[in-house]
């Protein structure tokens, strides 16, 4: 069993971040190794999608069922995959000085010991720079943190 965790403050309202997070299909533009995504089903408050990631050789694929409560948070649940279980839950809170606090959570573990020494290292490498990739996207999508609006 493995669990990460990780968060940061960032210069964009918890809408934004949450929309960004909830944009699954895009991935595959920006989430470091994921290399394609297949929305499943698609609801106001669900969505169950297949994500493959790859590095050289190495490649898997899992789908999870996202259910989303509000815009603060999206809970992640295994469907399938080469996980024994995988839960995560995305949080994002208005900061009082500004901009909001996105937090990360996953725990898995991967069906068996051959999956961990294959894929662990990878998968949790993957996990730990999510937070980054979408404080990177944001910048991109919402403008610089000086407000200055978005990139062209």
């Amino acid at each position: 069993m493995a669990q990460i965790s990780t968060s940061a403050c960032v210069p964009y309202t918890a809408e934004q971040m949450f929309a960004l997070v909830n944009d699954v299909a895009a991935y595959p533009r920006y989430v470091p190794l994921c290399s394609a995504v297949k929305l499943r089903s698609v609801a106001p408050e669900r969505l169950v999608a297949t994500m493959t990631f790859s590095k050289g050789k190495i490649k898997f694929d899992f789908t999870t069922e996202n259910s989303m409560r509000g815009n603060h948070a999206i809970d992640m649940r295994l469907v399938d995959g080469p996980f024994k279980y995988l839960n995560g839950t995305w949080g994002f809170v208005a900061n009082p000085h500004g901009g909001s606090d996105v937090s990360f959570t996953v725990d898995f573990e991967f069906s068996n010991a051959l999956l961990t020494m294959a894929f662990g290292g990878f998968f949790k490498n993957i996990a730990e720079s999510m937070v980054g990739a979408f404080c990177e996207q944001a910048a991109l999508r919402y403008g610089s943190p000086d407000r200055s609006g978005p990139k062209r």
